[in-house]
C-alpha cells in the first residue's frame, strides 16, 4: 500500500471511461434541446394560430353589434312611424283604405342604410 493507499480506494475512473461519460450525456442534453426547440416552435406556431383566431372571434363579434345597432335604430324609426301614423289616422279619423294609401305613400321615404352607417363610424 504504497503512496498511502488503501487496495479499496483505488481509482475506478479511466479516461476513456470519463469520456465515454461526458459523450452520452452530451448527446442526451442535444436530445433533450432538441425537443424542447420542436415543443417551443409546436406552441409559438397554436399560439399565432390562437390569437388569429381570436382576432377573426372580434372582428365577427364587432360586425354583429354593427348590424344589431343598425336594426335596432331601424326598428326604433319604424316604431316612430307607427305611432305617427297612427295618431296622423285617429286625428283625422281616416278609414282602412286611406291609411293603405298614406302607407303606401310613405314606403318611398324608408331609411337609407348608407346614412346610418356613415354615422356610426363617424362617432367610433
Amino acid at each position: 500500500m504504497e503512496d498511502g493507499r488503501e487496495g479499496s480506494n483505488e481509482c475506478r475512473y479511466t479516461l476513456p471511461g470519463v469520456l465515454h461519460f461526458l459523450q452520452h450525456d452530451w448527446s442526451r442534453f442535444e436530445l433533450e434541446r432538441v425537443q424542447w426547440d420542436a415543443e417551443k416552435a409546436e406552441l409559438t406556431a397554436k399560439i399565432a394560430f390562437l390569437q388569429g383566431e381570436r382576432r377573426g372571434q372580434e372582428n365577427i363579434k364587432r360586425d354583429l353589434i354593427r348590424r344589431i345597432k343598425m336594426l335596432e335604430f331601424a326598428l326604433k324609426k319604424e316604431r316612430i312611424k307607427g305611432i305617427f301614423l297612427k295618431n296622423f289616422c285617429e286625428k283625422f279619423r281616416l278609414d282602412f283604405s286611406e291609411k293603405i294609401s298614406i302607407i303606401a305613400s310613405r314606403n318611398s321615404h324608408l331609411i337609407n342604410f348608407k346614412n346610418i352607417k356613415s354615422t356610426k363610424t363617424k362617432r367610433a
